[in-house]
């Protein structure tokens, strides 16, 4: 790590008099659960996990769930996998499209935690009379829920979308479709979205078809217009029998490339009650996590998932700060519109995140989270520290904080007197961020590929009415290039014009270019590095 990261995480831990620890957590991975036998009760390790974990892994090995549990498994040091997990699966609904994180405890014993395909953890709620015959104590709950291990091709692709776009990208649609009973009657014709829903959605009479899909499987729906109301042929029966749709679950429609086909992530009727019951047995400590695409880890944009920031976004001020292992502190901003953390580029800088990396994210109060990072073969960033910021000792600060401040973070829009004093600078603050940007070129910048900076999502509110058609005026050195927009949902990109740009300004790898918007889809563009 460089010198400069070193004086930032220095710097942090003299603040709030927070102690760093000596580690006796020797290892902490994360594995996905899509290239398992979950129906055979296995676990496939990588190649590279199986190595990092050979020298605790042996024979039989006790997993402690946060509920209480401590169930017995073993691993196959020849095969590279983690068996006897049959009856675990089953007890906690363990699906493909989940991550299993495992840390260290000590002998051949580990902590398990599971999150499911919403991008946060699961509620643990085993039943005692349920229970195998691996399993060495329980904490005595009563719900039990049956494995889904034996699920049709369209439900795991149900399930994939789902976890694609809480996972990568949170699916922030363009519209929320609840489904209720009369969606769910078989009828030749049935009334699925109203005038409203169509006005919202820019549907008219002209259009005489929809497609509606998770993943890979779609269904090509033909309609009627019947006083302004828009009705689904039996097609639609097709669908919400292929994605066992149920009474209260909530369809959210994104558009594709083409304006007739939605991918749909279906968030089911349980989905946030089981949340909210995890989340009163951690005592307001939830966690959630991110796999890094190219645009997170470059731009240092992470959508937060729906389920959390449904219930915890009035709990974040705009300023939110991010504490890891190793001592550092980062300051990041959330904007409430787009439930977006944004901001992290240094970041992602000081511990090179890449794609496929993996960010767990626990709320601790105070507008702040600690953060973990797994590298893209599931390993702990932080596993060979000699000293951690402990996840007690921060919450212990963050304790004393409160009652020191007299904050009550529970209340939305509750500030003390430093903040109220200062509210209106921090807006203005906020204002002239939201219309600005920088990016430090790379190589796809300038390749002549014709690969356009991507724009920051908390930009949304300028360029969501932008479609193909648009043209954007980048202004530098007095001149202007007219660039196109190539726009999916609330990703936006520069298109056609970019190259002539970047050629004609003689731009290279490394420079650092800031973006201000001006007025009519113009920015301004200067060189400042």
């Amino acid at each position: 790590m460089s010198s400069s990261s070193s004086r930032r995480i220095a710097s942090a831990c003299a603040m709030g008099n927070l102690q760093m620890e000596k580690s006796t957590n020797d290892l902490s991975f994360v594995c996905n659960t899509n290239n398992s036998k979950l129906k055979k009760g296995i676990l496939v390790l990588s190649n590279a996990m199986a190595r990092n974990v050979g020298k605790f892994l042996y024979g039989p090995v006790g997993l402690h769930l946060p509920d209480g549990a401590v169930w017995l498994a073993r691993y196959n040091r020849e095969l590279k996998i983690i068996e006897g997990l049959e009856e675990l699966i089953k007890q906690y609904n363990v699906k493909n499209f989940h991550l299993l994180v495992f840390k260290y405890y000590g002998g051949t014993e580990f902590v398990l935690e599971i999150f499911n395909q919403y991008a946060v953890e699961i509620c643990y709620s085993p039943r005692g009379d349920n229970l195998g015959g691996n399993v060495v104590c329980d904490n005595d709950s009563s719900l039990h829920y049956e494995t889904t291990m034996d699920v049709t091709e369209y439900e795991k692709d149900k399930m994939y979308a789902c976890f694609s776009l809480n996972a990568y990208t949170t699916f922030t649609a363009e519209y929320v479709l609840v489904i209720k009973d009369e969606h769910l009657i078989q009828k030749d014709w049935t009334m699925v979205l109203s005038r409203d829903a169509c006005a919202e959605l820019d549907l008219d009479a002209k259009i005489e078809w929809l497609e509606f899909g998770f993943k890979k499987f779609m269904w090509r729906i033909d309609m009627k217009w019947e006083d302004g109301n828009l009705f689904f042929d039996r097609q639609w029966n097709t669908f919400a029998k292929a994605g066992k749709l149920a009474v209260g679950d909530k369809l959210m429609l994104m558009r594709d490339i083409h304006w007739q086909i939605f991918e749909v992530a279906v968030f089911e009727r349980d989905a946030c009650a089981l949340f909210n019951k995890f989340v009163d047995k951690q005592k307001g400590q939830p966690k959630w996590f991110k796999i890094m695409n190219w645009e997170s880890a470059v731009i240092g944009d992470v959508e937060v998932p729906f389920l959390f920031a449904k219930q915890y976004s009035h709990k974040l001020k705009e300023d939110v700060s991010l504490f890891l292992p190793d001592g550092g502190k980062f300051h990041a901003y959330f904007s409430i519109e787009g439930n977006l953390l944004y901001g992290l580029k240094d970041l992602m800088r000081t511990y090179a995140v890449k794609e496929q990396y993996v960010m767990f994210f626990e709320f601790v109060g105070l507008s702040s989270f600690y953060v973990t990072i797994y590298n893209e073969e599931g390993e702990d960033l932080f596993n060979k520290l000699p000293e951690k910021l402990m996840l007690r000792t921060l919450l212990k600060g963050i304790e004393e904080t409160e009652k020191l401040d007299g904050l009550n973070y529970g209340t939305a829009g509750h500030c003390n007197a430093d903040d109220c004093t200062n509210e209106h600078k921090r807006k203005k603050f906020r204002a002239d961020l939201l219309t600005e940007f920088e990016v430090d070129l790379l190589k796809s910048h300038v390749d002549q590929n014709g690969h356009g900076v991507f724009l920051p999502r908390y930009l949304t509110h300028i360029f969501k009415k932008w479609n193909k058609s648009t043209l954007i005026n980048l202004v530098m050195k007095g001149k202007t290039w007219r660039v196109a927009v190539l726009r999916r949902n609330k990703t936006c990109r520069f298109g056609v014009g970019w190259n002539s740009f970047t050629l004609d300004n003689k731009l290279r790898i490394g420079q650092k270019l800031v973006f201000s918007f001006v007025e009519d889809n113009t920015f301004q563009v200067n060189i400042v590095s």
